[in-house]
């Protein structure tokens, strides 16, 4: 107990002593205001026992000085003369040197931090009381959060140090995570830090025998980032520009979300005119094949007439049989001509959609040096991961859309002439079916051989070519086949290419609305931690003592919590002392005089 006492007393002493070894220029400047030490005292549960202040008043020699606090009692440090305490106020003439201490005991004080202490030994919870002297395995809870009834906001401004020391004699295989762990003499020191505005939970483990511990030291003080950080101009001027271009490709992200929801609406109306076209293909084949062998059977017959025999007739039974396959030709081609042509109109809905799309994606403004140094800054942040990587994925599809945007154009400008040239071949065959029709009917089947004259001619020059149109008809109907048995692959990727282009565009939108804040926020931090002074003292700080303090210049706390005693030993334990003899106790005597 004696131990821990002149440690607690050694602390406090130390504190004060830094408190009172300031520059003398600082403590003889008006424009200091008074600097506040809260000592607070914990039992080994984190319950507080007591409190009380530690003031330094600073100003001009021979100034009187007022500063408010509510105290049970209060003592001056610096001297014997009196001060004045009446009403919440202490008053006082600042001695020479222009620097006062006075120590002011607090009545229901509320420390910024609850903190709490719980002890389990072989996995079950124990009182700290009963714990003296005990062994096994320990784990010790340590709990820091916010209290919300303290004045001020002291714990969203100020960093604690947790300091805890283990005996290594009583303490083997010391374990504590989120803690460093360092030799002091026969000592194991364990260090906690708790940033500013953060809550925290620790656990210490260790093998211990007849345990005893020494109560836990708490600082808590100012945290300055920007000192911490240094000049942070190069990493702000990194995050702005890496936020900025997360902007630009929001922006990008959208658009292409809303042009792969284009091309998915556009590629169903194709899907549905592909399976039509396909579907259709085998009526095609057919009918061309008839046109074909009609064809081939009316310009046999029409070069074996003899057409010499003026106003002779022949029978052209054959021919009656042609302006069905045509019709049929026709109605397939008009067929594949409303397909190719609903084909055309979902491919201009979708392909300029896409193209804006791909095209409102910025140009790649991010080095990869800006990529490493931003993913220093947060190296397990999973968002931060997959915003890189889309990013990346982004500018490959721009430069893939760059190389085969060439071939998307020209499937745009030959859609429409392929399907108006269907549908006018389509035209073509109907018409001429209507023109045989309507000559075989005005004959009752036979037709003059001096009015087929013409009609040889156009015939015999549509049969010559046909043969060729029909193997390129094959092979197109082939073609459209094939695709239609692929398509469902096709589209179900374009299907997902839509999708994941909206959960990348939310995804985006969400990060860019994330990450906008973080210039301002890392200039809040860094410019507007240190206060207005030049030298980053801060002229302007709440008191946690009372507000109407309005000039203080610094406030930090020392907690202290009890420790973990052995139980003492029954009195009537005590070795009884042997007789010695009288030379002895001389002896003894003497050297207790150098003891």
């Amino acid at each position: 107990m004696k131990k821990r006492s002149f440690a607690a007393l050694a602390l406090a002493l130390c504190f004060t002593l830094s408190l009172m070894a300031l520059p003398a220029s600082a403590a003889g400047s008006a424009s200091s205001g008074p600097e506040e030490v809260i000592y607070a005292k914990l039992d080994a549960s984190g319950n507080l026992l007591s409190a009380y202040a530690v003031v330094a008043l600073n100003g001009d020699a021979g100034e009187e000085v007022t500063h408010y606090g509510t105290y049970s009692a209060v003592q001056n440090l610096t001297d014997t003369s009196p001060i004045a305490y009446e009403d919440g106020a202490v008053t006082a003439t600042l001695p020479e040197g222009g620097r006062l201490y006075y120590e002011g005991t607090l009545e229901d004080a509320e420390l910024p931090w609850d903190i709490s202490l719980t002890y389990t030994l072989d996995g079950e919870e124990i009182d700290p009381s009963e714990l003296g002297g005990r062994s096994g395995a320990l784990a010790i809870g340590l709990s820091v959060t916010e209290n919300s009834a303290a004045p001020g906001d002291f714990a969203a401004s100020q960093m604690l140090q947790i300091t805890v020391t283990l005996d290594s004699a009583l303490c083997k295989n010391i374990a504590a995570e989120g803690g460093t762990i360092a030799n002091s003499g026969g000592d194991k020191t364990i260090a906690f830090t708790v940033l500013p505005g953060a809550e925290a939970d620790y656990t210490i483990s260790a093998d211990v025998e007849n345990f005893t511990m020494a109560g836990l030291t708490i600082a808590g003080v100012e945290y300055d980032v920007a000192s911490a950080m240094g000049d942070t101009a190069e990493i702000t001027d990194g995050v702005e520009q890496i936020t900025g271009a997360i902007s630009e490709l929001s922006s990008g992200t959208a658009a292409l979300a809303s042009g792969a929801n284009s091309l998915a609406s556009g590629a169903s109306s194709f899907g549905s005119g592909l399976s039509t076209l396909s579907a259709g293909s085998a009526d095609i084949v057919s009918g061309s094949e008839q046109i074909s062998a009609a064809l081939g059977q009316i310009t046999s017959a029409l070069s074996g007439a003899d057409s010499s025999a003026a106003g002779g007739s022949i029978d052209l039974s054959a021919l009656a049989q042609l302006p069905a396959g045509l019709e049929q030709a026709a109605s397939a081609l008009e067929q594949a001509g409303g397909a190719l042509s609903q084909l055309a109109e979902g491919y201009s809905a979708a392909y300029p959609a896409l193209q804006q799309a791909v095209e409102a994606i910025p140009e790649a403004s991010v080095t990869e040096e800006d990529i490493g140094a931003l993913m220093a800054l947060a190296p397990d942040n999973a968002a931060l991961a997959a915003l890189v990587a889309n990013y990346q994925a982004a500018q490959t599809v721009k430069a893939v859309w760059a190389q085969a945007s060439a071939a998307f154009e020209a499937v745009q400008d030959n859609l429409p002439t392929l399907a108006e040239g269907v549908n006018t071949a389509a035209a073509s065959l109907r018409q001429t079916a209507e023109q045989i029709s309507a000559a075989m009917s005005a004959t009752g089947g036979e037709i003059d051989l001096s009015s087929l004259l013409t009609l040889a001619s156009g015939l015999g020059e549509l049969a010559q070519n046909y043969a060729a149109f029909h193997e390129g008809l094959v092979s197109y109907t082939s073609g459209v086949d094939t695709l239609a048995g692929n398509w469902s692959s096709v589209y179900s990727g374009i299907s997902s290419l839509a999708g994941g282009a909206g959960e990348l565009s939310s995804g985006v939108s969400a990060l860019d609305a994330e990450t906008s804040q973080i210039p301002e926020l890392i200039g809040s931090l860094t410019g507007g931690s240190s206060g207005d002074d030049e030298d980053g003292s801060g002229s302007e700080r709440a008191s946690f003592l009372d507000e109407r303090n309005t000039d203080t210049a610094s406030v930090q706390f020392v907690i202290m919590t009890d420790g973990i005693s052995a139980p003492e030993e029954p009195a009537g334990s005590e070795p009884v002392a042997e007789d010695l003899g009288f030379f002895e106790n001389l002896w003894n005597k003497f050297l207790d005089l150098f003891r």
